[in-house]
């Protein structure tokens, strides 16, 4: 027999699965493969005791395990009991009509009993399959008689051209019955309470956990969602019926799994169970099939018990007219549950060897290795197994899964844990580049596992015997250190530190496991000093610009740069920019632009410090003069770049400065000085003659 998810599947006929207490592979875990094995079967053709013509529907009492039976062929239900074993069951009863006569069983006839809490468990509801009125006949056990039932006179009527099919009782002792598209919904009274409808095809059997309706129709599987007035908040098409099939019956068991009775036309002769995980989504395979390759003919039931608490099915054969019982022999693994803490996790599962002895194994694998065991044992009886997975990383995902074993197959459930994070480890460690007014703290943080950040924490002491007694008024901002497990060196730059003063630091580290805090460093700052400056050459001289060049070493103390520009030794024009404690010999430079051609320009560099004011040597250069095209003056022309932006000089206020202005006789000279670049002499003449009416008449002629 082919794998139900191959495009065609065989199908299996009426079945009957009986699992309150059994079949408890959880939600983490998968159903077994092949685990439902075919241990029995019960009845004979005929009509006496214990005796079938085309076996219909069943039903199962969930608290008992007993098996009820539609004898459709002689209209009357039989009622068998578990005996000597829960795969052997005798008949112990059968009930006939409400008059005592035969029931009168038309179409596919339907039967539930009640497995609710309240005054009516134990009732049977049969669908009678009456022509144009179909209606549900409601029997309960006699008083005294526990294999002797009545009718009770309640019938719950739907007024229908269609047939019914399916009956259900929900766990509240309502009753719910299909017919063509829709389900009615009774109390047990006979009061009709909802109507829920809608499926995409002929509902052929249904069975209710909870809030939720499934039906088997002729096409596939759904799953409605209905509310408490029973109408339908979502429909789910669980699965469809593969080609040449139709769904003939469906039932829940205790755990939410979902088993649907597949059944192929009649000559096929061949049928299964499938088997669907709790809440499986639209468009679903199931997680096993069972029944394959002719065993169970054609026939429609389906509905869950608990003979002896271990999980079965049963399924009615119309063609040989007996009861197969089907039985999950592999063991269960059942409710578990992790308990990390930061290096190790208590795992404990429930494990049912289901009648045999069975061993066990827990593995656990962190992301991207492989499972490696960590526990086994063995049981006997149903019980806790696990222990503690010992040697894990903190703040660490891991997965696990615990097997168990028997002769008859193997089940296991897998299940997530993260291990506890635990507070990061810290070390100051000593300070580098300490200057007078600054200094490098320095340490390391070991994150284990966990994002973590750090800071530096700072303050003055009156001297090194006190720092362990004073404060750490002053604090670095907080950085990432981020989540591995070794250690990451950290480091903080502070200036604005005092001349020859003992400071101490220490390092905080936090992270979800918690807070750490390092031991103390102490160190104290050099002795101020002024800064040295020195003026360099310049480059890139070009007719209007120049690229000047020097070098500050601020030693230790934040430092403000000075730019000294100007036609003269007086120069006229400053710039500065700010530096910070720890820089050494620092290379400077300054940009100018707009200055006059052929014209020699004086320049220096100055520092400023807490210390006092130190100036460079003074420095010069000549722009170049134009060669081709007389020169027009400008009337006015920047000389220097605007400071930048949020640099101040040591005062606070802006330096003084000059502009450099020439007078008509400089300007005549510089004019006439370049009319001589002019060729032939009549050009030279010209121009000589226009820079004398625009600045005077001395003669150019030098003596």
């Amino acid at each position: 027999m082919e794998d139900f998810r191959r495009t065609v599947l065989t199908a299996f006929g009426a079945a009957v699965l009986l699992a309150v207490g059994g079949l408890s592979v959880d939600s983490q875990a998968a159903l077994a493969v092949g685990a439902y094995k075919l241990e029995s079967s019960f009845g004979t053709q005929g009509s006496g005791s214990g005796q079938f013509e085309e076996p219909g529907a069943v039903a199962a009492e969930a608290g008992t395990g007993d098996v009820f039976v539609l004898d459709t062929k002689n209209e009357r239900i039989e009622k068998f009991a578990p005996s000597g074993g829960t795969a052997t069951y005798e008949a112990v009863g059968k009930i006939p009509s409400e008059a005592g006569e035969a029931l009168e069983l038309k179409g596919d006839p339907g039967i539930a009993v009640d497995n609710s809490s309240d005054a009516y468990r134990g009732d049977l509801y049969v669908v009678s399959g009456k022509p144009k009125k179909e209606a549900v006949s409601q029997f309960r056990p006699k008083g005294g008689h526990p294999n002797e039932y009545e009718a009770t006179g309640t019938r719950l009527e739907v007024f229908t051209k269609e047939e019914m099919h399916g009956v259900s009782v929900g766990a509240n002792g309502d009753v719910f019955v299909s017919y063509g598209t829709s389900v009615a919904v009774f109390t047990p009274t006979g009061e009709l309470v909802g109507t829920p409808s809608g499926a995409g095809s002929e509902i052929r059997g249904l069975a209710v956990s909870g809030n939720e309706i499934y039906l088997a129709t002729l096409t596939g599987l759904e799953r409605w969602e209905v509310n408490g007035k029973y109408e339908v908040d979502a429909a789910t098409p669980v699965s469809t019926a593969p080609v040449g099939s139709a769904y003939e019956a469906v039932a829940v068991d205790g755990k939410g799994r979902v088993y649907v009775d597949v059944v192929y036309a009649k000559e096929e002769g061949e049928s299964s169970v499938a088997v669907f995980a709790p809440n499986a989504p639209a468009n679903s395979l199931p997680v096993e099939e069972f029944g394959e390759g002719g065993v169970v003919q054609v026939s429609t039931g389906l509905a869950y018990g608990a003979p002896g608490s271990v999980p079965t099915i049963v399924s009615s054969d119309t063609t040989d007219d007996e009861v197969h019982v089907f039985q999950y022999t592999s063991p269960e693994v059942t409710h578990c549950a992790a308990t990390p803490s930061a290096d190790s996790a208590a795992v404990a599962c429930t494990l049912a060897p289901d009648a045999q002895e069975a061993t066990w194994k827990l593995s656990y694998h962190a992301p991207l290795e492989g499972f490696v065991e960590a526990l086994h044992g063995s049981v006997s009886a149903e019980g806790e197994v696990g222990g503690e997975i010992a040697g894990l990383e903190p703040a660490e995902a891991y997965t696990y899964r615990l097997e168990g074993i028997n002769a008859s197959g193997v089940a296991d459930a897998e299940g997530e844990f993260e291990t506890l994070p635990i507070a990061p480890s810290v070390v100051a460690s000593a300070p580098s580049s300490v200057l007078a007014g600054a200094a490098t703290l320095n340490g390391s943080v070991s994150p284990e596992h966990d994002a973590t950040f750090y800071r530096f924490e700072y303050g003055e002491c009156a001297g090194e015997a006190s720092c362990a007694t004073s404060p750490f008024p002053d604090e670095s901002p907080e950085a990432a250190a981020g989540s591995s497990r070794g250690e990451v060196a950290v480091s903080e730059a502070v200036r604005e530190l005092r001349p020859v003063t003992t400071y101490h630091y220490r390092v905080v580290a936090i992270n979800a496991g918690g807070e750490t805090v390092s031991g103390e460093q102490v160190f104290t700052t050099g002795q101020a000093s002024q800064a040295e400056a020195q003026t360099g050459t310049a480059s890139g001289v070009s007719q209007t610009g120049a690229t000047i060049l020097g070098s500050v070493d601020p030693n230790g103390q934040a430092t403000t740069l000075i730019w000294e520009v100007g036609t003269t030794s007086s120069y006229g024009f400053s710039v500065y920019r700010s530096m910070d404690a720890e820089a050494v010999s620092e290379p400077v430079s300054l940009d100018l632009a707009g200055l006059l051609p052929d014209t020699t320009y004086h320049y220096r560099l100055v520092a400023t410090n807490a210390s006092g004011t130190v100036y460079g040597a003074d420095q010069a250069f000549t722009t170049l003069a134009y060669e081709a095209q007389p020169f027009t003056i400008p009337t006015s022309m920047a000389l220097l770049p605007v400071p930048r932006e949020g640099s101040a000089p040591p005062t606070g206020e802006v330096l003084p400065s000059r502009e450099v202005k020439l007078t008509k006789a400089q300007l005549l000279a510089k004019a006439l000085k370049a009319c001589k670049q002019h060729k032939p002499k009549s050009k030279r003449a010209a121009c000589e003659r226009q820079a004398r009416r625009k600045y005077g008449t001395r003669s150019s002629k030098k003596k």
